[in-house]
């Protein structure tokens, strides 16, 4: 009877074995393709994150003052380039580009290969010269503070006072100092947009297209301006908006 006993509970335990090996396999199979799925999603925003940064031989070939604030360099890289803008306290800090529509840069680096973050780049109906009175610069908001992230930053009272101010470095060699008159968050549908329209606006005449959104803003002195530079990008909190601010020089 003993014997009989201990073949039954040996028989369980095989059956026990066997099921223990059937959940393992099935959990397995159901958890490795979402392993493999979450290991592309990280590789792929590590890489989307490294495409943001601008490549090296770019940043080498910045103008400034040891260079003269030549473009030379930066036009051996890629002809498109018609300026350089730079904001104090920020990661702005980047080439300007123009091309012959507003799609090309949207998904093109400054060395002109695909990358999904793109480039910082000028509305294509405004002068690459920055000579209109109103030119629209456009950049992807990264989440690493790549691009034109850190206008949003300008949301917060203190560092919209805190930092006011930057340059603009043309394709002739010319520094123009900038000063952040106000950071706006205005419908993607705003008649701003309508660069052929506006761009021969004073900067007082776009207070009217501005205002509604304005979160921060040292309007006063707009008239100071001689032209304005909207810096555009996409608002996390709605996609039929964009974060704006509003740049004079």
């Amino acid at each position: 009877m003993a014997k009989f006993r201990r073949k039954i509970s040996n028989s369980r335990e095989r059956r026990l074995e066997k099921v223990e090996q059937v959940i393992t396999r099935l959990t397995l199979m159901c958890w490795l393709p979402m392993a493999g799925f979450c290991l592309y999603a990280y590789v792929d925003f590590i890489d989307i994150q490294v495409k943001a940064q601008t490549p090296i031989e770019v940043i080498t070939a910045k103008p400034d003052a040891a260079n003269g604030y030549t473009f030379t360099n930066l036009r051996d890289l890629n002809s498109d380039v018609v300026g350089w803008i730079e904001l104090t306290g920020t990661k702005i800090d980047f080439p300007v580009l123009k091309s012959d529509d507003n799609e090309y840069y949207l998904r093109r680096d400054y060395l002109q290969r695909y990358s999904i973050s793109g480039s910082i780049f000028m509305d294509y109906r405004n002068n690459k010269n920055f000579a209109d009175n109103v030119s629209v610069v456009y950049g992807h908001r990264m989440s690493k503070g790549q691009m034109f992230s850190d206008v949003g930053r300008y949301a917060e009272k203190d560092f919209f006072e805190r930092y006011g101010s930057g340059y603009l470095t043309t394709a002739d060699g010319k520094r123009h100092r900038l000063t952040v008159y106000a950071y706006a968050v205005v419908n993607a549908d705003n008649s701003l947009y309508s660069v052929d329209s506006i761009k021969g606006f004073s900067p007082k005449a776009l207070l009217p297209m501005v205002l509604p959104g304005v979160r921060w803003g040292r309007l006063d002195n707009i008239q100071d301006a001689a032209r304005v530079i909207i810096l555009s990008t996409c608002d996390t909190g709605s996609k039929n908006n964009r974060d704006i601010l509003l740049v004079g020089l």
